[in-house]
């Protein structure tokens, strides 16, 4: 092989991993390059399906919003395929609000994943801004137990002493909405169980 050709494979090598690439594994011949690919790949499928948790969004309203079917998210999360081209892994964050780097570049990916992102700072926003109660319906207001809320709340807190802040973001808009729902009906509070 010459040096010409050595220089070309490791420059694809080093684009293309860059790029998340697994067919370049092939053309490379390298085994190790081929693992590198499909942990990269699993990798990335892994921080898909948990950004798409996070946003509560099921397989297939995430893969309507891409564009693409249910199968192609399933390989796309399971690691048997890879987000081959720039323009749909960006099609993907954008879907799921986030910065693409936070799919492909691990120190991002955990360091976002320990944070409340913006998605879930509007949320407890728009949260505090509404009034449940003045638009809810009777079988609504029945349907939130003071109970419910303080275990609502009883996880919250733990969550909020765990550090865990990304659970508190996410729980917290629903606890909102069912405490001002809960202290809408006419059970005065120091009768509730």
């Amino acid at each position: 092989m010459s040096w010409r050709q050595t220089l070309g494979n490791a420059l694809r090598h080093r684009l293309y991993s860059l790029c998340d690439y697994p067919a370049m594994a092939v053309r490379i011949g390298s085994s190790r390059v081929g693992c590198e690919m499909e942990d990269r790949a699993s990798a990335v499928g892994r921080r898909v399906r948990y950004w798409r948790q996070r946003r509560n969004l099921d397989r297939k309203q995430l893969a309507d919003m891409v564009g693409r079917s249910t199968s192609w998210l399933d390989k796309i999360e399971k690691g048997e395929r890879s987000l081959l081209r720039l323009p749909m892994l960006e099609r993907v964050a954008e879907v799921l609000s986030i910065d693409p780097s936070v799919l492909t570049d691990s120190e991002v990916a955990r360091s976002t994943a320990q944070c409340a992102d913006v998605v879930e700072v509007q949320a407890i926003k728009k949260a505090l801004g509404r009034y449940p109660t003045l638009i809810a319906h009777k079988n609504d207001m029945a349907s939130v137990t003071m109970r419910q809320v303080d275990r609502q709340l009883d996880y919250a807190g733990h969550a909020w002493l765990s550090s865990h802040f990304t659970t508190v973001a996410r729980v917290l808009p629903q606890l909102l909405d069912d405490a001002q729902l809960s202290g809408a009906t006419d059970v005065p509070v120091g009768a509730r169980t």
